[in-house]
């Protein structure tokens, strides 16, 4: 007998053995798919934050003072005069250069249009020191800024700024 084809059994094996191997690979395919866009979600939403953040710090130290501070809420005197930084959407928002409407958070400056710095902010905190101070003798500023992904992973970054003017004039005084 001359056996130089494939009977129906072995074919029938291999189309199995193949179908499970391509599943498997498709899973893993699929896996990692995912895997990178998480991990993506998360660099950005941190990437978001991390911008943020720097420009905030950067507003504070150049601050010549702060005339109000609260948990939620920072007026700081510059040379333009005041600039207030809030947690929430407010009624008077042309007032404020950076503020938070829904989950974004935007900057505006003078009359332009508010431009979005970061997505998915689920909050921002002031704290000072020293602490229970008066607004015109907080030294240092610490601000944490708050992200939530749609997948629920929050992230939180902090930073401080000591505010630049206040360390001067101890040095002239």
């Amino acid at each position: 007998m001359d056996n130089k084809g494939f009977t129906l059994i072995e074919a029938i094996v291999v189309v199995a053995i193949l179908g499970l191997v391509i599943t498997s690979l498709a899973g893993l395919f699929e896996s990692g798919m995912f895997s990178f866009h998480r991990v993506n979600n998360q660099s950005e939403l941190q990437q978001n934050l991390r911008t943020s953040l720097n420009l905030i710090i950067r507003e504070i130290q150049s601050a010549k003072g702060i005339s109000s501070i609260s948990t939620n809420e920072i007026i700081i005197i510059n040379d333009d005069g005041e600039k207030r930084y809030f947690l929430d959407n407010d009624n008077i928002a042309g007032e404020h250069p950076y503020q938070i409407k829904g989950k974004t958070l935007y900057y505006q400056i003078n009359s332009s249009p508010a431009e979005p710095v970061a997505l998915f902010i689920k909050g921002l905190k002031f704290d000072w020191k020293p602490e229970g101070a008066n607004p015109q003798d907080v030294s240092f500023v610490s601000v944490t800024i708050e992200g939530e992904l749609p997948s629920g992973k929050e992230i939180i970054l902090n930073s401080g700024a000591e505010i630049k003017w206040k360390s001067f004039e101890s040095l002239t005084q």
